[in-house]
């Protein structure tokens, strides 16, 4: 039997697959359009006192930024960006909403990003 013969067997997936990730991966699609079609967010409450908001991850980490932002574009009355640098804007404040983007969660610019902010 040769190793590729193994990816038809799909009873053997439970076995090596505990997280479900293979399900997962099969389903982004209709993760995707769940989203999409989620998009208007004119009714979610933010605080007022939020003057802007961003988006902080490294490489893949701020695809997610980036693909909101382009979904709600014109919907929010506030400032929206997503940041790939290891350095923080200087515009970030104590009314400024970060959220902070990691696959792995715990690499070095993610804790930097992270203490950078609740420094400011």
């Amino acid at each position: 039997m040769r190793n590729s013969d193994y990816l038809d067997q799909f009873n053997i997936y439970d076995t090596y697959d505990s997280t479900k990730y293979i399900q997962r991966i099969a389903n982004t699609t209709e993760l995707f359009q769940d989203g999409i079609n989620a998009k208007d967010v004119s009714n979610i409450p933010i605080d007022p006192k939020i003057t802007s908001i961003y988006f902080m991850g490294m490489g893949g980490s701020g695809i997610g930024g980036d693909v909101f932002i382009d979904l709600i574009k014109g919907q929010l009355k506030i400032p929206i960006e997503t940041i790939k640098t290891w350095d923080i804007p200087n515009s970030i404040n104590e009314n400024t909403l970060v959220l902070i983007c990691s696959y792995s969660g715990n690499t070095e610019e993610t804790i930097k990003m992270f203490n950078d902010s609740i420094n400011k």
